[in-house]
């Protein structure tokens, strides 16, 4: 499938494009903020345009199957909502129809419904109106559904999802629960309302069914998780945010005052007939999606919300680190300078080791000799692997069991068959596994994404890349390291991922490898190749990538050419370059 995810920077973007790549699809995203665009794995395809404006990209649609548009205004008076949202949309479905796409999910919300009498929401339970009954955003979000009605009508396959209050990592407290203030949580309503949640694995997981379900065309979904706790069961979400807080509600009436003075004043504030809504039990459920599809709701709120934190006792998130080595300071030193991450552990064999490494960064007695050890006191939320290359698949598959986020230093293992076991043991578990492809954002290489995104050099066509070594520079590193020796492919296979992520996350989707080729020159006194050819290419984009280890002087160069313009960025000293073409007399344009 061939995807193109609009929002793909926001909280369920972001989710959504990961998974989409996770099973191999290709996936366009779209962004309004090219500075959020480095968020984005390398592998997604980022587009920067603005849907509300007038300059959208007329090759968004090329080649897309299936549409997830997430896009919308969440802040600010409704001119903006109107411009991002309402006319956003409109004019996507208007290029998505144009395109003949196989299916538009479009993701709308389960605030744009009236509770009927019986105070129960379903798929069928009529819309508010959105002059007299909707602030800005709810507004929006009822207008935009009109819009994607009007395209089914004339022939679009729109499928509208309208996912409850999600929550996931690091958002855990929503509007319905209160604002805190301090060790108070002022909310209204009654403390008997049902609350809507859904955690974000669960809208993922369905907006992944509906793209597929024959069913689903011209039809919309509610999505909600089982068993919604009450808002008075205040505990669930206290605990999981690891914050201890006392209730106190307000009264309608004095909330509805205050609502009409900020809506008159232009700012989003709940509708009267909302803030009616709020004192209601209302019942929410996800019925015609698992009678539709294969996806089933979270049966245990409490236990998703405290995935969703893993918060430690003070709010941080516990991070350990396993490997003391040279490399081990560039996690810790800069997890140290973190406010929001609590270090609990250093683990190396070498408990010696260990003990310098913990004590450098002002860690005392979070030095332990095993994994086990680090669990039974305290356990980490997330742990940092650090360790030789050849012991990453056991380590990282032992942390995946244990329940903890795993970010492991490159290759995450050494063959491709050990790196899909690891990432299908993350996804079964619903936990984030990463590997540190640190040059991705450094501000150099970011600036230059910004640039192609933004469309300064025109259109991408070539990106050739060269990463080099001198002779006695390889030799000293196969000397300091003696793992070295048990890679397959010995430093280059240590090296070669660098360059290839950087070219690969230039290129416009996932590209295809045409063709690949190492080479033993006999300048090193090692044993094994040290010279890589390789070529990749995509549908509008080719690359070709040298990795050397006995060319002298060092090198390390990536450039990438456009229909306007080529930048080039010397990675060895972080500098960025651009060269466009002149105008005048040659002469002149050489000058």
């Amino acid at each position: 499938m061939h995807a193109l995810v609009t929002g793909a920077t926001g909280f369920i973007g972001q989710a959504l494009v990961a998974a989409l790549l996770g099973r191999e699809d290709r996936v366009r995203a779209v962004v309004r903020d090219t500075g959020r665009a480095a968020r984005l794995p390398a592998e997604a395809g980022t587009i920067v345009a603005d849907l509300g404006g007038p300059d959208v990209p007329p090759r968004l649609m090329e080649d897309i199957d299936v549409v997830f548009h997430l896009a919308a205004a969440t802040r600010g008076p409704w001119p903006e909502h109107q411009r991002v949202t309402v006319q956003g949309t409109a004019r996507l479905l208007a290029m998505a129809r144009a395109a003949a796409v196989r299916r538009f999910v479009h993701v709308s919300s389960i605030v744009v419904h009236r509770v009927n009498g019986d105070g129960r929401v379903d798929e069928a339970t009529p819309l508010l109106d959105p002059v007299a009954d909707a602030g800005p955003y709810v507004r929006g979000k009822v207008e935009a559904e009109r819009h994607a009605w009007q395209a089914a009508r004339d022939g679009l396959e729109v499928t509208v999802v309208r996912p409850g209050l999600v929550h996931g990592p690091g958002k855990v407290v929503f509007e319905h629960l209160g604002t805190p203030l301090g060790p108070v949580l002022v909310g209204y309503g009654s403390s008997r309302q049902r609350l809507p949640l859904v955690s974000l694995a669960s809208v993922v997981d369905a907006l992944l069914a509906l793209a597929d379900a024959p069913q689903a065309a011209g039809q919309a979904y509610s999505v909600v998780d089982g068993h919604l706790p009450r808002a008075r069961h205040l505990a669930v979400v206290n605990e999981a945010a690891a914050v201890r807080r006392r209730a106190i509600y307000l009264p309608i009436p004095l909330v509805a005052l205050a609502c009409r003075g900020a809506r008159l004043a232009g700012a989003d504030a709940p509708s009267v007939a909302k803030l009616r809504d709020r004192a209601r039990d209302v019942h929410y459920d996800s019925a015609k999606l698992t009678a539709h599809t294969r996806w089933r709701p979270e049966s245990d709120v409490e236990a998703s919300l405290r995935r969703a934190t893993r918060a430690s006792d003070d709010g941080r998130l516990r991070v350990a680190v396993i490997g003391a080595g040279m490399n081990s300071v560039h996690h810790l030193q800069p997890l140290r300078r973190r406010r929001d991450v609590r270090l609990v552990g250093v683990v190396d064999v070498d408990i010696d080791r260990a003990r310098a490494a913990a004590n450098g960064c002002g860690l005392r007695d979070g030095a332990f000799r095993s994994i086990d050890a680090l669990y039974s006191q305290c356990p980490p939320d997330v742990v940092h692997v650090v360790t030789p290359p050849p012991t990453h698949e056991p380590i990282v598959m032992e942390l995946l069991q244990r329940g903890s986020h795993v970010l492991c230093e490159k290759p995450l293992a050494l063959e491709p068959e050990a790196c899909q076991r690891l990432a299908a043991a993350a996804r079964a578990r619903r936990l984030t596994l990463g590997v540190v492809h640190n040059l991705l954002f450094d501000e150099r290489f970011m600036r230059m994404r910004q640039l192609i995104a933004a469309g300064r050099i025109g259109r991408v066509l070539h990106v050739e890349t060269s990463w080099c070594f001198a002779p006695a520079r390889a030799g000293r590193a196969r000397q300091r390291e003696r793992w070295l020796r048990e890679l397959p492919g010995g430093l280059l296979e240590d090296i070669a991922p660098h360059p290839i992520y950087l070219t690969t996350a230039l290129m416009d989707g996932t590209p295809r490898l045409t063709r690949a080729r190492t080479h033993h020159t006999g300048l090193l006194p090692e044993p094994g190749d040290d010279l890589l050819h390789m070529s990749l290419e995509t549908p509008r984009v080719n690359a070709h990538l040298t990795v050397a280890l006995a060319i002298a002087p060092d090198e390390a160069t990536i450039s990438v050419f456009g229909s306007a313009a080529t930048l080039t960025l010397d990675v060895q000293n972080m500098l960025l370059t651009m060269q466009r073409a002149g105008r005048g007399p040659r002469v002149v344009r050489r000058g």
